[in-house]
């Protein structure tokens, strides 16, 4: 049977097999992703508890009214929908963390670390494009589409980097 144990490879070569064990599990788990999107589980209860929660934090500005999982501003309705979650971003990080070589029960911490800062980011992005939405300051689609899409990945790599550079020190 064949084992890369018998196999002596050098330095460049070990960096290729590892690179591509990474891509591998990477792999495997956005497949998983997909499954996950395709038959995922029903998040309307989760929904409406973020709703909720978005819409105590929305009363510091504006008069609105929740109804499941919809926030109503005036004429404005804005939907919790499951993307709203922030769910894939955690997957991602979460992904990101499997896929890396380290020692998982000790850095199990800045994982979840991590997973509480995106979801925190993610309370200020739904939270920020409503309020910049309903000010006028930028439309819907470019606060939502462009700036938050963007920037909870950059959030996303930004925490990976942090731990794979800073703390594994790769």
């Amino acid at each position: 049977m064949f084992s890369f144990a018998d196999i002596e490879f050098n330095e460049r070569q070990e960096k290729l097999v590892v690179l591509m064990l990474f891509l591998g599990k990477l792999i495997v788990l956005g497949l998983i992703l997909r499954l996950i999107i395709q038959y995922g589980p029903d998040t309307l209860m989760i929904q409406e508890f973020y709703a909720i929660m978005i819409g105590i934090i929305l009363t510091l500005v504006f008069e609105l009214e929740i109804e499941g999982i919809n926030i109503i501003i005036g004429d404005s309705i804005y939907a919790i929908v499951q993307d709203c979650l922030g769910w894939k971003s955690m997957y991602l990080l979460t992904s990101l963390y499997v896929a890396t070589p380290n020692k998982y029960s000790e850095n199990f911490k800045l994982l979840l670390s991590g997973l509480v800062i995106l979801q925190l980011s993610n309370i200020v992005r739904v939270v920020s494009t409503v309020v910049l939405t309903e000010m006028g300051v930028i439309s819907f689609e470019v606060i939502h589409s462009f700036l938050w899409q963007w920037g909870l990945s950059f959030i996303v790599f930004g925490l990976w980097y942090y731990w794979y550079i800073k703390i594994l020190g790769e």
